[in-house]
């Protein structure tokens, strides 16, 4: 019975890291940068489209995306996009995401490592947070 407790709690908590991701996900097609409150802020890096003279071809725009630990502030950004999605009202929203802010950390404190779909992962090393971009966000 507490192994099928453990992974209910385990399941929960991934369930809480993807609906943060996938709501990060669909602003960053619109946003060139999104607020994680508490937590940090994904921010997009534009690269324009360049002529590669020594292969005689162009290499199109593309998109790099960063994470910045002391852009943590709540914007509202986030919570409206958990409003749209979920029909919740603002108080709710907000406590939504402070719970799934809180399932990240704690995912990051157990395991040292969590996924956020396509965006990338963060890792811990030692105290300090690592974000490794997804190679498919470009």
């Amino acid at each position: 019975m507490k192994l099928f407790t453990a992974n209910l709690v385990k399941r929960s908590y991934l369930c809480l890291v993807q609906r943060i991701s996938t709501n990060i996900e669909k602003l960053l097609l619109f946003n060139d940068c999104v607020i994680v409150p508490e937590f940090g802020g994904f921010v997009l890096q534009m690269h324009p489209a360049a002529y590669v003279s020594s292969d005689h071809m162009f290499s199109p725009p593309s998109k790099d995306i960063v994470f910045n630990p002391t852009l943590n502030y709540n914007d509202g950004l986030l919570s409206e996009s958990y409003m749209h999605t979920y029909g919740m009202d603002f108080n709710e929203a907000q406590a939504a995401l402070k719970t799934d802010v809180d399932s990240l950390k704690k995912e990051l404190d157990e395991n040292g490592i969590v996924l956020l779909g396509s965006i990338g992962g963060f890792r811990k090393n030692n105290e300090a947070l690592i974000f490794e971009p997804s190679t498919a966000v470009t």
